[in-house]
């Protein structure tokens, strides 16, 4: 069940929300959400990894605009309503991603988030302001993770997705907006296609639903807390109208924390087990061996409840991936997906209209 509440709906129902990324995963299911609660909701994405086909249902709805966080022009539009509740959550995602382009990467990740404050701090219609952060800015931690664990980067990713949480909190703390941190662990379900800079769920059931080996980079033994998107997508919006959380960071975990041999066991029986399992050495900048977290604050401060059950979490998203694969093509996991999917040509005739 979608950890909907009518709190939340009383507060939404009416509002002005931006949503940046709001193309990508959990942006387009934020999207699909406030709508479905009666919100005004503008959508900032460069489609650099969102996906327009994830926002079909809504377009008519929503107002859309193509652009970047980075770029000061794209984000004076994106304000240009007044929006009362803002989600930052266009990233250049991510890890491999960061290490392969780190310019680009501080650019939308850092000096984007800087930009995006200095018009939320100006828009006086603001009531909150939330800002998603990753699990990655903690880096290697032997523990379960808190929000008071030092952060230790290893990525260009970690670090600047580290520097957008400073500028939200300072920006909160010395320009009194009213802006929550929230970090995301390995969250995953509908929207997310495969490629290569996507996350091991959609790339492990491309795989199986293409009977290819599952690939995994380690011993198999590397542990990871996984979030479905309706819970994290509900964390989310609490954080943004509960005002205890403002100035404050959130881990939004799930309890649920598996291996990834186990993972792709899972995932090789959900395709008839006709998938086997393939290692490959670990990443060397992956030194993460568990990735486990409390979400005690988030209870207690946003009354933050994940309800889905992680099998549960992986049938919905093996059901949505075989049904958009049908429909955009088959796409190899090893690439990014260009024009070649139909959903990347729709958008492309969409701009030229």
């Amino acid at each position: 069940m979608h950890m909907i509440t009518n709190h939340m709906m009383e507060r939404f129902a009416g509002s002005r929300c931006l949503v940046t990324g709001g193309a990508g995963t959990i942006g387009s299911q934020l999207v699909r959400d406030l709508v479905g609660m009666s919100a005004q909701v503008t959508v900032l994405d460069d489609f650099s990894s969102g996906d327009l086909h994830n926002l079909d249902s809504v377009l008519p709805k929503i107002t859309l605009i193509r652009g970047s966080v980075s770029s000061p022009q794209d984000l004076k539009a994106a304000f240009a309503a007044g929006p009362h509740y803002v989600f930052h959550l266009a990233a250049h995602f991510a890890n491999q991603n960061s290490i392969e382009r780190p310019h680009n990467d501080m650019l939308t990740n850092a000096v984007g988030t800087q930009l995006l404050l200095d018009c939320a701090r100006t828009n006086s219609e603001l009531r909150g302001l939330v800002y998603a952060s990753s699990s990655c800015v903690l880096g290697p931690q032997a523990e379960i993770m808190h929000e008071e664990t030092r952060p230790e980067p290893e990525t260009p990713y970690g670090v600047s997705k580290l520097a957008g949480e400073h500028y939200t909190l300072v920006y909160a703390r010395v320009y009194k907006i009213p802006a929550a941190v929230v970090r995301y662990f390995n969250v995953y379900g509908p929207g997310e296609r495969p490629g290569r800079y996507r996350n091991v769920i959609p790339n492990f059931m491309h795989r199986a639903i293409h009977e290819r080996p599952l690939t995994i980079t380690g011993t198999g033994e590397e542990c990871r807390e996984f979030v479905y998107v309706s819970d994290a997508v509900a964390g989310t919006m609490l954080a943004a109208i509960t005002p205890a959380a403002h100035g404050q960071v959130f881990h939004l975990g799930s309890g649920n924390v598996i291996s990834v041999r186990e993972l792709g066991e899972k995932i090789a029986a959900l395709g008839g087990n006709r998938s086997p399992l393939q290692f490959k050495a670990r990443r060397s900048w992956d030194c993460v061996s568990r990735r486990e977290t409390s979400s005690e604050k988030a209870r207690n401060v946003l009354n933050y409840q994940p309800n889905v059950p992680f099998e549960d979490g992986l049938r919905k998203t093996w059901t949505w991936l075989n049904n958009y694969e049908i429909a955009a093509g088959c796409l190899d996991p090893e690439i990014e997906p260009a024009a070649t999917t139909k959903a990347a040509v729709r958008y492309a005739v969409a701009e030229a209209d």
